[in-house]
Parts: C-alpha cells; structure tokens; sequence
C-alpha cells in the first residue's frame, strides 16, 4: 500500500525530469541561439560603410549588398529565439517557485 509520503516521492522525481528535460530545450535553444549571433557577428565584420565609385568596385559592391541580405534575413530569427529563449527561462523559473510553495505548503 502506498503511503503519501511515496506519492510525494513520486511527483518530486517527476517534477524534476520535467525541470530536466524543459532546461535541456532551453540550452539547446540558447545554444542555436549563440551559434547565430556569432554567424552575425561575422558578417557584420565583412560589412563595410563605403562608397562605390566606379565599375573596377563594383564586384565589392554586389558583395555588400549580400553581406546586407544575410544579415536582414537572420534579424528576426535572432529576435524570436531570444524571446523564446527568455520566455521558456521565465516559466521554469515561475514553475520551480511554485512548486517550492506548493511544497512549503504540504509540509506544514
């Protein structure tokens, strides 16, 4: 017979393979999410402020201009994952609280 100090047990092991496996997403998430700042951060060294004047610049220029594509293009994505990232951090914390207080609770 189960006892409810074993169903405690039990749902503590559980909460913590929850916490587990949410701060496995949130690293693997953050993770792609440094990988592409870094990816950005290189192309912005290949950007440059210039002026093309004549025709011998303009293989620089076409150059420029995909260095400008890249980086408009990974913008967002940056964006929405550090929001993600933030989030997911932000609900594991307010989850882990609870349960402390929920856990303070039962104890009394």
């Amino acid at each position: 017979m189960a006892t409810s100090g074993d169903w405690l047990d039990r749902s503590s092991e559980v909460a913590y393979d929850s916490y587990v496996h949410a701060a496995g997403r949130v690293g693997i998430l953050t993770g792609i999410l440094i990988i592409l700042w870094i990816y950005k951060s290189t192309l912005t060294m290949h950007e440059d402020d210039s002026i093309f004047l004549n025709e011998t610049e303009s293989q620089m220029h076409k150059d420029q201009v995909e260095v400008l594509a890249k980086m408009k293009k990974i913008t967002p994505i940056l964006k929405v994952l550090g929001a993600l990232s933030g989030l997911m951090i932000l609900v594991i914390a307010g989850l882990f609280i609870y349960q402390g207080l929920n856990a303070s609770t039962t104890l009394q």
